[in-house]
């Protein structure tokens, strides 16, 4: 349980670190088509589960509260454009990912702790496959200016461009039936 505790302190902490970096670091833009949309983040929860019913297993996932982000688009292919640190990796730093729908909130798992070990970070299986390029400078140096482009055509469903593992832009898509 302590470990749990632990863990949880320390994603508290990133969680402030990133939103006081969040103004420097511009706002990630969702290109729908011919319309260039400045996106808004969302503060998640952190909920867990195990700790009683399961003492030697544990999660912990972010939610987003309410059914569905705001923010709706038809498109399943956008494009985003998003000024990242110029000396990160960006493929490691920006995830665009699934949310599991429930029914007063949407979350992904993003730490789990059992008898064997902790893995943390946002789950690999509801990560969306993404090509990330480099466009010409026009940054201030210390950020570089990214394109961000989807391998495949999204489904419909809820979906955020999540920045450092714990910032996240949330968007819908109501894919034409």
């Amino acid at each position: 349980m302590k470990r749990m505790f632990g863990c949880c302190f320390v994603l508290t902490f990133l969680c402030l670190v990133s939103y006081a970096v969040i103004a420097q670091r511009g706002t990630p833009t969702l290109i729908n088509g011919e319309q260039r949309i400045a996106l808004k983040y969302s503060t998640p929860d952190m909920r867990g589960s195990g700790m009683f019913s399961n003492p030697l297993s544990h999660k912990v996932r972010y939610a987003l509260r309410g059914k569905q982000a705001e923010l709706r688009i038809t498109n399943t292919s956008p494009i985003f454009e998003v000024s990242l640190p110029g000396n990160a990796h960006p493929s490691e730093i920006v995830q665009l990912v699934k949310f599991d729908v429930k029914s007063d909130r949407r979350e992904i798992e993003m730490l789990r702790v059992g008898v064997t070990g902790t893995k943390s970070g946002l789950s690999k299986d509801r990560m969306i496959e993404i090509a990330i390029e480099e466009l010409p400078d026009q940054g201030n140096g210390y950020q570089k200016p990214f394109r961000i482009k989807l391998n495949k055509p999204m489904v419909s469903g809820e979906y955020a461009l999540v920045i450092q593992g714990h910032t996240f832009y949330d968007f819908g898509v109501d894919a034409a039936k």
